[in-house]
C-alpha cells in the first residue's frame, strides 16, 4: 500500500505550500461577500481612468448581487492598485502572511456595498 502511493503525501504538501494563497482565498470569503478574483490594466494605459471604470461596474455588480461587502485580494507590493482601491473606499482587513518572519505577499482590502 505505501509503496502504491509511491511520493503522493510530498507531492500534497507541496502543492499545499505552492497554492497556499488560494486556500487562504477559498477558506476566507464570506459567503454574503462578492470576492473580486481578479482586475488589470495593459501597464501602458494606466492612469488613463480605466481602473476606475472597471471598479465602478465591478461595485455596482457587487451591490446588485445583495452582497454584504466586496473584496480582494492585491500584490502587497502593488502599491499602485492599492492606491486605488483605498481611494475607491477600501480598507486593508489583513495580510498574507501574517507570521511576521517573512514580509506579506498579500493584502485583503474590503468596502460595504
Amino acid at each position: 500500500m505505501v509503496r502504491a502511493a509511491g511520493n503522493f503525501p510530498l507531492r500534497l504538501k507541496c502543492m499545499r505550500v505552492l497554492l497556499a494563497p488560494v486556500f487562504r482565498i477559498l477558506n476566507t470569503v464570506a459567503d454574503e461577500d462578492f470576492y473580486l478574483q481578479g482586475i488589470a490594466v495593459e501597464p501602458s494605459l494606466r492612469g488613463e481612468g480605466i481602473g476606475s471604470i472597471l471598479m465602478d461596474d465591478i461595485e455596482q455588480r457587487a451591490s446588485a448581487s445583495g452582497s454584504k461587502n466586496l473584496c480582494l485580494d492585491v500584490a502587497a507590493k502593488n502599491t499602485g492598485a492599492r492606491r486605488l482601491y483605498a481611494r475607491r473606499g477600501m480598507i486593508e482587513m489583513s495580510k498574507w502572511p501574517d507570521a511576521g518572519i517573512l514580509p506579506p505577499l498579500f493584502v485583503r482590502m474590503a468596502k460595504g456595498c
